[in-house]
């Protein structure tokens, strides 16, 4: 068996310079805009919304939302623990006070008894992400929410495009939903985000927001390519057999290079408003690259969520070992398909010597970041998750002698 990387990038060579390409040129099209308008209505069609609004970053998207959805001002704003670290520093630029609520590892989703206890009269907002492809508890959450005096909700479903709870999708039962469209996402346009809602006149809202957007930049747009293009080279079967994941294994111990170099947020720093350079607008390009993966999302997921699925019921849970648990009426599609583990170091060496790669958390907890440390967050239920979680690929291209290959890894690893 060829060695498993842990990623995919789903651009052909092709696309990728394609797109450097596009970048040199001067003059923007007459198509610009309708290419972009055309990706945020297929865009939102998946989820069964009308049109969507693009933005420069996911947190941007967040950001004009907090100014513009008529919330209770200088009130709390509630963050599931693990996300962006930069999350924070868009609530408190807002002008909303950051509360983080704690993270269940049994389900890989909100703790909702926490989430009751973080909430009351001075909340503001629920900011609930969707992880790895596993809905949260949508029943109990609106439950709390409703119970707490109607909070608001907004869904961050960027790990979870085509997940659905009780035959619905996941971004259609809040206020609003975001969607990050950077690296390795169901949807990938390098940079970028965009939100959907079924409230019209918030949507109008956006858009004049989006309007006053500078120019993008074509530099960042640039060397984003070129890194996918790094990525997609390095993640090549053959490549990533003979050279990188003996260096992955080499340097285990130490750090996770692979990882370090995958992840865009490096810093985590405390801000009092954000970089102008994030006031960006989303470009013609960038939706160019989106429609071509939305053409090919539903074969995508549905290939990923068959190889998941198989890894999934071939594998149970033991005292080292444990899946997520499902929720009833839910969909996973699999994003990425943790582990619970609980030695991931040896864990993740011993995979590698199987020929199969892993990695552990990319997001910030947030509870420990230093930077934020004033503010007296506590997920112990997140801490968790972030010491002992490791992802194995579950790749759609796989087939079955190989995910045969990877339960059975698994499975020796848990007998030991």
């Amino acid at each position: 068996m060829r060695a498993i990387p842990r990623i995919n990038i789903q651009f052909t060579n092709g696309e990728l310079f394609g797109f450097l390409f596009s970048l040199l040129g001067r003059a923007r099209p007459e198509s610009a805009a309708e290419t972009i308008r055309l990706f945020e209505e297929r865009f939102a069609a998946v989820v069964g919304h009308s049109r969507g609004v693009t933005f420069s970053k996911a947190r941007v998207g967040f950001y004009l939302l907090l100014k513009n959805m008529g919330l209770k001002p200088g009130g709390e704003v509630v963050i599931t623990a693990l996300h962006v670290a930069d999350f924070v520093n868009v609530i408190r630029c807002a002008g909303f006070k950051p509360v983080v609520v704690d993270l269940s590892p049994d389900t890989y989703s909100i703790d909702c008894e926490d989430l009751k206890r973080k909430i009351g009269p001075q909340t503001s907002l629920i900011y609930l992400t969707h992880y790895a492809g596993f809905p949260a508890d949508m029943d109990r959450v609106l439950e709390i929410a409703r119970e707490a005096g109607n909070i608001p909700i907004i869904e961050d479903c960027s790990q979870a495009v085509t997940t659905t709870y009780k035959g619905h999708p996941v971004g259609s039962f809040g206020s609003a939903a975001i969607y990050s469209l950077s690296l390795i996402k169901p949807v990938c346009t390098l940079f970028g985000g965009i939100v959907l809602s079924k409230d019209q006149a918030l949507l109008s809202a956006l858009r004049r927001e989006q309007e006053k957007l500078a120019p993008a930049p074509s530099v960042p747009l640039a060397a984003e390519a070129v890194k996918n293009l790094i990525l997609k080279m390095a993640s090549n079967r053959s490549l990533f057999g003979a050279f990188v994941l003996p260096l992955l294994r080499m340097f285990a111990a130490h750090f996770d290079w692979l990882s370090k170099y995958q992840r865009s947020n490096k810093t985590v720093t405390l801000r009092e408003r954000l970089p102008e350079s994030y006031f960006t607008r989303f470009t013609w390009q960038q939706a160019a690259l989106g429609l071509s993966q939305l053409a090919s999302l539903k074969e995508r997921e549905e290939a990923r969520t068959r190889s998941a699925s198989y890894i999934y019921e071939k594998l149970s849970s033991n005292g080292k070992f444990k899946r997520p648990r499902t929720l009833a009426g839910a969909r996973n599609t699999f994003w990425l398909f943790p582990l619970f583990v609980e030695k991931p170091l040896p864990a993740k060496i011993s995979l590698a010597s199987s020929g199969v790669d892993s990695a552990g958390y990319l997001l910030s907890a947030l509870h420990q970041e230093e930077a934020f440390k004033n503010y007296g967050f506590t997920a112990p239920g997140a801490t968790r998750m972030k010491q002992h979680t490791l992802f194995v690929p579950v790749h759609g291209y796989l087939k079955q002698q190989e995910l045969d290959a990877i339960v059975s890894s698994i499975q020796k690893l848990m007998k030991s």
